[in-house]
C-alpha cells in the first residue's frame, strides 16, 4: 500500500497564526496635534499654513458706512 500525503497545515510546511499577531518593530507611528496654533499676519491670506489674526479686518458694510 502506498501511502497518500494529505494537505494539512502541519504536514505542508505553512506557517499559520493562531492568535494575537505582534505588531511590526520596523514601523512607528507618531501624532503631532498642535494645541496652540501659531498666529501669522503675513499678506499670503488663505495660502498660508498658519492662523491669520483678522480682529482688525472690516466688513464691506462697515466700510460703506463710513
Amino acid at each position: 500500500m502506498e501511502k497518500k500525503l494529505t494537505a494539512k497545515a502541519d504536514d505542508s510546511g505553512l506557517v499559520q497564526n493562531k492568535g494575537p499577531i505582534r505588531a511590526p518593530t520596523n514601523l512607528h507611528v507618531s501624532v503631532h496635534w498642535d494645541y496652540q496654533p501659531d498666529i501669522c499676519y503675513c499678506d499670503f491670506g488663505d495660502n498660508c499654513k498658519f492662523l491669520h489674526d483678522r480682529s482688525d479686518y472690516k466688513h464691506g458694510w462697515q466700510l460703506e458706512r463710513e
